[in-house]
């Protein structure tokens, strides 16, 4: 099992566990970079490097982030609410790691790079994820 393969096993049950069980991920496809609108980022640090993020459309994003965060979130702190998310999982990725490899790593704090493009490692796959009120990806980049 690689990296970017528990990434996605903790991402599916944190999505399941905290946003809806109807959660459709589409197949992860590999890019060489991101768009514009993702701004969004956590980077992974240790045994593994990687760097995750969260992008989508605005709308399908506040809603996303309502219901995860269980109330009606601003735009003011709608990049917060995305940000814990982002954290959330990666937390139970980086013990998912030190469980399954035995991996020591940390995570950085999220960034907000407004405007500016998300910096990627070597390998860089988004996951879409459907919702009822549209499209969330979700970003894994690893070495």
């Amino acid at each position: 099992m690689s990296y970017k393969d528990i990434f996605l096993a903790e991402l599916v049950f944190s999505l399941a566990e905290h946003v809806s069980e109807d959660v459709i991920p589409q197949p992860t496809i590999q890019v060489q970079s991101l768009p514009s609108e993702c701004h969004i980022s956590q980077q992974v640090t240790g045994d593994c490097s990687a760097v995750t993020a969260i992008f989508g459309e605005h709308d399908a994003l506040a809603a996303f982030a309502s219901q995860y965060a269980k109330f009606e979130v601003t735009d003011d702190i709608l990049g917060e609410i995305l940000a814990d998310f982002l954290n959330m999982n990666n937390g139970s990725f980086v013990v998912s790691l030190s469980d399954t490899f035995e991996a020591e790593c940390s995570l950085s704090v999220p960034e907000f790079s407004d405007g500016a493009i998300v910096p990627l490692l070597k390998d860089t796959y988004i996951t879409p994820v459907e919702f009822d009120y549209g499209t969330v990806n979700f970003v894994f980049s690893e070495m």
